[in-house]
């Protein structure tokens, strides 16, 4: 059986907030995986998922590309985000800043332009988030699904080696509910992993092949057998 490669690694990891404190894990994610969160609680859930895809709040070690990383190292820290997408209530557009500039920031800061010209790709995506007219206004400026369209195009262009996603069915207002399906399919058949919590509502149409199950005493990773429809 040919081995899976892993994409990233949480080693010896705890992640809190003010409130909770869930226990300490190590835990991978490899290629082609697609993986559900369960626990007693939605809190605990987003707490969780919230620790692997932004970061923060979590202590211990990560490994991407065989690579350490300490989430104490902020500069080190961004450039591992570079290619980690996260779809989820913390999405978060700078005030100050246009629907194009938010959705290129990471590109501007990692190559040090000043200024990108949109490509083919990008500005296609534009049009199926229903975007592309209101690039150069400001978040305020426009609705929730604007809003949530931008956070879809900016957090793809990425091409992320591993997708995060807490209550997806957030992003699928309007056509956004065509356009992100078209997104996870097209990541799914480059092997990049999924992880994503969901109460209720809309999730991927694929495959789950592993749950993670939140207890008490112990996170746990375990896979599903055959898959099972999500």
């Amino acid at each position: 059986m040919e081995q899976k490669k892993t994409i990233i690694e949480y080693k010896d990891c705890i992640i809190s907030n003010k409130n909770l404190t869930l226990p300490r894990f190590t835990m991978s994610f490899e290629e082609s995986e697609l993986v559900e969160i369960k626990s007693l609680g939605d809190e605990i859930s987003s707490l969780f998922i919230r620790g692997i895809s932004t970061l923060a709040p979590l202590e211990g070690k990560i490994f991407f590309n065989g690579n350490s990383y300490d989430p104490m190292d902020q500069e080190k820290i961004l450039k591992l985000k570079r290619n980690l997408a996260y779809l989820g209530p913390l999405c978060a557009l700078l005030s100050n800043r246009s629907l194009l500039e938010n959705i290129l920031l990471f590109r501007l800061w990692e190559e040090d332009l000043r200024k990108i010209n949109p490509d083919k790709n990008f500005i296609a995506d534009c049009e199926k988030a229903g975007i592309s007219g209101f690039l150069y206004k400001r978040p305020e400026k426009t609705t929730e699904e604007i809003k949530c369209g931008a956070f879809l195009v900016r957090e793809f262009l990425k091409n992320p080696k591993i997708v995060f996603m807490e209550r997806p069915y957030l992003f699928t207002r309007g056509r956004l509910d065509r356009f992100l399906l078209e997104k996870l399919e097209k990541v799914s058949q480059t092997k990049v992993p999924i992880v994503y919590f969901s109460n209720s509502g809309f999730v991927p149409s694929l495959k789950v092949t592993h749950k993670i199950i939140i207890e008490k005493e112990k996170i746990e990773k375990i896979k599903v057998s055959n898959g099972s429809d999500v």
